[in-house]
């Protein structure tokens, strides 16, 4: 039922987010050729999903109604680019942020042209120091994303909404530990030795290379947990 609402939403909106060439056909070169663009000698842009040659006239089609075109009022007509394929349906990706590693899992669960929504899982790990928080933190991350992608051919724009959760046993030290390694000995407050449990909203903003083929994928941007984040991963 969800999935069948989201694909009603997004089809309202299809027409106008198709983007059209740059170059202007003759009325005779845009025959059954899919959705265009018409701008008319007064300036009036109507866009029609199809344009047809029936009873010696030119018709365009919109919203399955037939209008009679005058190619003397025409100025100028744009093709819309074809339709690139939806992603592949899976995808696999970790994740390098400032305060976490992250191993990633996303499903397709609506594909259209130029706009994607994603359903994503997330398990990693996170520390957090203590001069960002009140008290020095690591444990385990997990994180549940509703993930949109807009763009073209392998170049998206990616944000994101969902909900993480980071939890800290009460033994949480390991990870303490191996950053005061790192430190050279240098004095690092130990983290609360009490078991925590925090949820928080996940939220993200970012640039994402991925071909609609089986095929690597490259994602960098900013958020909350990640702050700053780089991923690379494969779509199957």
């Amino acid at each position: 039922m969800i999935k069948e609402l989201l694909i009603a939403f997004i089809s309202l909106g299809l027409i106008s987010c198709s983007a059209y060439q740059k170059i202007s056909v003759s009325p005779e070169d845009a025959l059954n050729k899919g959705k265009v663009k018409v701008i008319t000698n007064s300036g009036n842009e109507v866009k029609l999903e199809n344009i047809l040659y029936e009873d010696s006239a030119l018709i365009g089609m919109k919203d399955s109604v037939k209008i009679p075109i005058n190619t003397s009022q025409i100025q100028s007509i744009y093709l819309a680019y074809p339709s690139e394929p939806i992603l592949t349906k899976n995808a696999v990706y970790g994740t390098l942020a400032l305060i976490n590693l992250s191993i990633n899992y996303e499903r397709v669960i609506v594909g259209a042209n130029a706009f994607d929504i994603l359903l994503k899982a997330s398990f990693g790990f996170f520390y957090v120091p203590e001069g960002i928080g009140e008290k020095s933190k690591n444990g385990v991350q997990f994180l549940v994303q509703f993930i949109m992608l807009h763009g073209r051919a392998s170049n998206f724009i990616e944000y994101g909404i969902g909900l993480g959760s980071w939890y800290q046993p009460a033994d949480a030290t390991g990870i303490q530990s191996s950053i005061n390694g790192l430190n050279f000995g240098s004095h690092t407050s130990s983290p609360s030795s009490q078991e925590d449990l925090n949820f928080f909203p996940a939220v993200n903003l970012g640039y994402r290379h991925q071909k609609s083929l089986k095929s690597p994928i490259f994602r960098f941007g900013i958020g909350f947990p990640e702050i700053l984040y780089f991923s690379i991963g494969y779509g199957f």
